[in-house]
């Protein structure tokens, strides 16, 4: 971020490592990368953002002095390099949820393929179970008449019998 030609960070940096170097630095005090104070408005623009991100603290004379996470920070390489890790993690962090988000849709996508398989699959099955009742149907009528014809065409001669005997009774 720059603020009036100045890079904030690079300021915030800088003015880290002097407070982690004892120097006693009051906020309206920040010193630029020349060393010199910088000018009023950009030095509360530093210590609004070394505030705001929890890098300082002021005491009751008005010096400003670091905090656990401003230590944690240094020991970490300092702020432009803390800076700029957080940026790489955020950029990969966004591209895992979106990633994410990606293969969440395309399982939905194939959730919504396999439920209309489902019913296409029990559509078929419905109908291969009607064609199987009708064709067993058709079967058992058939296998009644195959009986029956063959029970009379086994027994024709005696059938003709029986019926020109009853024809002659009457």
């Amino acid at each position: 971020m720059r603020h009036m030609g100045y890079n904030t960070d690079e300021l915030i940096d800088f003015n880290l490592r002097l407070l982690q170097a004892d120097r006693d630095i009051r906020p309206l005090e920040f010193r630029g990368l020349d060393n010199k104070i910088l000018e009023r408005n950009v030095s509360e623009a530093v210590f609004a953002k070394m505030v705001k991100e929890n890098l300082i603290n002021t005491d009751n004379y008005y010096r400003a002095s670091l905090t656990t996470d401003a230590y944690d920070i240094l020991n970490y390489g300092g702020w432009l390099k803390y800076q700029n890790d957080t940026r790489i993690e955020k950029a990969n962090q966004e591209s895992r949820n979106q990633q994410i988000q990606d293969l969440e849709l395309k399982n939905f996508e194939l959730q919504k393929e396999s439920l209309e398989y489902a019913k296409t699959v029990r559509a078929q099955d419905e109908q291969i179970r009607k064609l199987t009742l009708r064709n067993l149907k058709r079967y058992i009528l058939f296998s009644i008449i195959s009986f029956i014809s063959g029970a009379v065409l086994t027994n024709i001669k005696d059938i003709i019998k029986l019926f020109l005997v009853y024809l002659d009774k009457k």
